[in-house]
């Protein structure tokens, strides 16, 4: 499914959100997607984002868990 526009979500009171990001992605062989995040300014309210970035060490690889590949070909 393809989305051209961003969708507003309302936010779900004291909800912690948590991005996966591309790495996610790999591993599940591009059944669950990265997303785009953005943040819209609200004036009237205060808003707390915390940004953590992970990853695994430089020598490593990551690529699909071996039994998505079984079904189909490895995306990546």
């Amino acid at each position: 499914m393809t989305f051209n526009k961003w969708l507003p979500i309302k936010p779900v009171p004291r909800a912690l959100i948590v991005n996966i990001g591309d790495m996610f992605e790999i591993m599940s062989n591009g059944e669950n997607k990265s997303i785009e995040h953005t943040a819209m300014v609200n004036s009237e309210k205060e808003r707390l984002s915390i940004a953590a970035f992970h990853g695994i060490k430089l020598e490593g690889t990551v690529g699909p868990l071996p039994h998505l590949t079984k079904r189909k070909r490895a995306r990546y």
